[in-house]
């Protein structure tokens, strides 16, 4: 990739715009793949960000260490770190509380490689990679929108033709003739989840990459918006749709006044964080679970907050251990409504790791969202819309371990870093 870059890099040699250099190849692909299966994230995401990396050391070296720079968010990740470890010990399964603690400590790595790689990247590097990302994402909303209105016909024809692979058992169900598979709109929640967090880097990247901005790039941008959106909201994924819809309120506001944007968030963070398990116990207690106006879905959420937070406060301080939801007695009893994990990731890390780990990560999000806070008022925005996205899908969906979701995230704000980086001036080393 040896473009020069035109204005700030906002602008390429249209020779070099027009060529797809090998790199390009791979992650389009990769970004394709992950939004057909979204199980593989962790494998693409750690092999993004080192790639990513090898290619800042190829132009400018291996960097200097100096423990004094590293980011506070980093460090606050890490005291939140040791204070997992700790709750290993009185986990019921410690074992696997390691091995969790394990695969959360490499994506946190591979986030920060990642993210410092993205803002060293020559712009016009970063120009192509944000491309490439947009390759695989249309990719990937075709694919989505011909299993949602088809009830999924590739997928049934796959397993139908590959016999030797086994479909996930959770969302499958072998019809009668033994010939075919039946996939319920659930297995295809996972791949919803991945394309809601891929698409605002996208978006901004198709936006903002010609100055000024031509009819085309606000056509192919709205196209684009369009059919992610139509695809979301076609899914029956509620959580992806609610952050869908959370993220694109926050972008607006950001656009107009992008720091009371950061107050909003901000604000959402503390209270989610630190105030989720009264929360839960007043939605539990407002009848909120037997309410006909309420999805099913919903219905159920609300059902596993209440018999959460109710369970939580037997071990307030401490928690029950890290990654020991599943094990938990309270999971196997006939009558408990607790589930394998809270679909709430501030609710469950207030189970399993008390109201210091609460307060931790409480503290962990706010380094962070003082590190966003730092960015120019033109990339701002972005940052911003991604982390109102994580905040509400965090909110109602899945677990804290795991692992496929964090690499999603983390490859979501990769992404982010890498559009900025390619479409805003000045640096964004900090």
């Amino acid at each position: 990739m040896t473009s020069e870059p035109k204005r700030y890099g906002l602008l390429l040699r249209e020779q070099e715009r027009r060529r797809v250099y090998p790199v390009e190849w791979f992650v389009g692909l990769a970004t394709a793949w992950v939004t057909v299966v979204p199980r593989s994230m962790p494998f693409v995401f750690s092999v993004t960000a080192l790639a990513m990396a090898s290619v800042v050391v190829r132009n400018s070296g291996f960097p200097t260490f100096n423990f004094r720079n590293i980011p506070a968010w980093i460090l606050a990740s890490a005291v939140l770190g040791a204070w997992v470890v700790l709750g290993s010990l009185w986990s019921i399964a410690p074992l696997v509380s390691l091995t969790l603690i394990t695969q959360s400590a490499l994506i946190v790595a591979g986030t920060a490689l990642g993210l410092w790689a993205a803002a060293r990247l020559e712009v016009h590097e970063a120009w192509l990679l944000s491309r490439a990302v947009f390759y695989g994402l249309i990719f990937g909303v075709a694919y989505l929108g011909i299993e949602l209105f088809t009830s999924q016909a590739l997928l049934r024809e796959f397993f139908a033709y590959n016999r030797w692979v086994d479909p996930p058992p959770e969302t499958s169900v072998l019809k009668s003739d033994k010939s075919n598979y039946y996939f319920g709109p659930v297995a295809l929640n996972r791949n919803i989840t991945v394309l809601v967090m891929l698409t605002w880097p996208t978006l901004w990247w198709l936006a903002k990459r010609t100055v000024p901005m031509t009819s085309s790039a606000w056509a192919s941008t709205t196209l684009m918006g369009v059919a992610a959106a139509t695809v979301t909201l076609a899914s029956t994924h509620s959580s992806s749709k609610v952050a869908l819809l959370c993220s694109a309120f926050v972008f607006a506001i950001a656009l107009l006044k992008p720091r009371a944007a950061l107050a909003l968030v901000t604000s959402a963070w503390i209270v989610l964080s630190l105030f989720m398990l009264p929360l839960a116990s007043v939605v539990e207690k407002a009848g909120l679970r037997n309410a006909e106006w309420v999805k099913v879905s919903g219905r159920q959420r609300i059902a596993i907050w209440g018999a959460t937070a109710e369970a939580t406060h037997q071990k307030f301080l401490r928690g029950i251990g890290a990654g020991a939801t599943p094990y938990h007695p309270l999971s196997h009893a006939a009558q408990s409504r607790i589930n394998s994990h809270a679909h709430n990731i501030y609710l469950q890390v207030w189970f399993e790791l008390g109201a210091i780990g609460a307060v931790l990560l409480s503290i962990t999000g706010l380094f962070i969202l003082r590190a966003i806070s730092r960015l120019s008022d033109e990339a701002l925005p972005l940052a911003l819309t991604q982390v109102s996205a994580f905040i509400a899908m965090s909110t109602f969906a899945y677990g804290f371990w795991q692992t496929w979701l964090n690499a999603t995230y983390a490859m979501g704000a990769i992404c982010v870093a890498t559009a900025l980086r390619a479409t805003t001036r000045g640096t964004i080393a900090n």
